[in-house]
């Protein structure tokens, strides 16, 4: 019987098969990035998605309570149940006194105020706005959130995290039965309801959310459109309001509320 004598891959073949190797390799790992990066996205918009929805809905509910009277069926509305102010204007200057305990108020963002009897006939008259928490998150990144302060018991509360922006204006019925809606320093501004004259009928308000980690591949420098107002990347000049320039994914949430005492 003749043995054959057994070889070896000859160097070009073994060269061959490193760079199919490597080929493949490099494949999988790009999967593999590629989907932990989609897993983070997906992560940050999950909670940027229920922190806006749960803001909207701590808001929402008790502005559509502005100016109740409670249980007092037929009596007419308080007259001062809603106002708003802007951070930087005047308005925000001449605020009423008994909101002078509240500071810290991110600039170029609004305040809502409102006041309501409820059905317990407990008075209700509470303030909306966002303010640094004065945490960093794990990036070092300040941590901003929305803020409800209770007048009548002179606490603040942080309500939502990852909240950068909260942008309003305010429905004025017309004469003529339409609304318009107009930011707080419009000329024809007027929140003081009478009988002849309901003034804000309706609230249309916006919040910027903001992810907590940073997911996307370059720095967001998107301008977003929120209520009455464009928020544009800081450093950008004669913005009116602004938001960080960072990879944060970033999203708008808006809602109208009408006001049920005013209609």
């Amino acid at each position: 019987m003749t043995l054959k004598k057994q070889q070896g891959l000859s160097l070009i073949e073994l060269m061959v098969a490193l760079a199919v190797s490597s080929f493949l390799m490099l494949g999988v790992f790009e999967i593999f990035i590629g989907s932990s990066s989609n897993d983070r996205i997906a992560k940050s918009f999950a909670r940027i998605q229920e922190n806006g929805r749960i803001a909207l809905e701590l808001m929402g509910r008790n502005i559509r309570m502005a100016g109740s009277q409670g249980l007092n069926a037929g009596t007419q509305p308080l007259s001062d149940g809603i106002n708003g102010f802007e951070i930087g204007h005047q308005s925000w200057s001449t605020r009423p006194t008994e909101l002078n305990t509240i500071s810290g108020v991110l600039n170029g963002t609004d305040v809502i105020y409102i006041k309501f009897i409820d059905a317990s006939g407990s008075a209700n008259n509470l303030a909306y706005y966002v303010k640094d928490t004065g945490r960093n998150n794990d990036n070092g990144k300040d941590v901003y959130a929305l803020y409800q302060f209770d007048q009548t018991t002179g606490s603040e509360q942080e309500l939502v995290e990852g909240i950068e922006q909260l942008q309003i204006t305010y429905g004025q019925l017309l004469k003529t039965g339409n609304i318009r809606f107009v930011p707080v320093d419009d000329a024809n501004m007027d929140f003081e309801y009478s009988e002849n004259e309901k003034g804000v009928v309706a609230v249309r308000f916006s919040i910027l959310v903001a992810g907590n980690s940073p997911v996307l591949q370059a720095n967001d420098n998107s301008t977003y459109a929120l209520a009455g107002t464009y928020v544009a990347p800081a450093g950008t000049g004669g913005a009116e309001a602004t938001h960080p320039v960072d990879r944060y994914l970033r999203r708008v949430f808006s809602s109208t509320v009408y006001l049920r005492n005013y209609e």
